[in-house]
């Protein structure tokens, strides 16, 4: 579905949720509200029918405010809705999880590369272009293993040279899971080894599915 029938499909939402609406409109909403949500992981009915500059309006009260609640929805849910709409193209969450995990199986530290990841997922070498967009599907896996009880996978995506984070990414993916409601410790160094810990062990003794997923 391209972006301009998304924008059609959440301007009929908007249609339908209002009093005005006709009949047979009211009748629809509730399949293309079904429509609108099983195109994206994180979608929220409640505000699945605003535009991008209504939720960017929301987050810019909350911030203003210094506030995180007290609007139609928190302001978790408003940054949750944001990260649906852009999506990880031809890649779910689970699926990239089941490659990072395959990857990791692979390696005597049980970690892997941006670089390998890259490849793996696209069959292309990583390129500086490329980073923004991996760096958005990581932050899609984290939410993912947040919402199912796993330990933070991206976590043990690190840098070819020294095989570590580097101090910006692990206050990058520190900062992002706080920011989308995540229960975090209070330091970045302490959340990443937190994790780091948790999905050394995990990724010996899970049965995720990683054909599956993939």
């Amino acid at each position: 579905m391209t972006r301009n029938e998304i924008n059609a499909l959440r301007d009929a939402l908007k249609r339908s949720r209002s009093g005005s609406a006709e009949p047979r409109e009211k009748e629809q909403h509730s399949a293309r509200l079904a429509q609108l949500c099983a195109l994206f992981p994180y979608a929220d009915p409640a505000i699945a029918h605003l535009t991008d500059e209504a939720l960017d309006s929301l987050r810019a009260n909350y911030e203003r405010l210094g506030k995180t609640d007290g609007g139609i929805v928190p302001l978790a849910t408003v940054l949750r809705e944001k990260i649906s709409r852009y999506p990880c193209e031809g890649h779910s969450p689970a699926g990239i999880v089941g490659r990072i995990l395959a990857l990791c199986r692979e390696s005597d530290d049980r970690r892997t590369t941006y670089g390998a990841l890259w490849t793996e997922l696209t069959g292309r070498p990583l390129r500086q272009a490329d980073i923004g967009v991996l760096g958005r599907y990581l932050g899609h896996v984290g939410l993912y293993c947040a919402d199912n009880g796993l330990p933070n996978l991206s976590v043990m995506v690190v840098n070819r040279q020294d095989r570590a984070l580097s101090e910006n990414a692990v206050a990058n993916i520190w900062i992002w899971m706080r920011s989308n409601g995540v229960a975090v410790p209070d330091t970045a160094k302490d959340y990443a080894q937190q994790q780091a810990e948790l999905a050394a062990g995990w990724i010996d003794t899970t049965d995720f599915e990683v054909a599956k997923a993939a």
